[in-house]
């Protein structure tokens, strides 16, 4: 995380797909691999603003 600001980046986008789907169909937010409870953890992690 720190590395990432270190650079000077000031935003962060989470890909709501595993490596199995690639970028091809749909993102699937409800198979619990990639919750809210998850995208909230990795934010935590930052200090980019909300």
């Amino acid at each position: 995380a720190s590395r990432l600001q270190d650079a000077g980046a000031d935003m962060l986008a989470v890909h709501g797909r595993t490596v199995a789907q690639g970028y091809g169909g749909k993102a699937n937010w409800d198979d619990g691999i990639l919750t809210l409870a998850a995208i909230l953890e990795i934010s935590s992690q930052f200090a980019f603003p909300p």
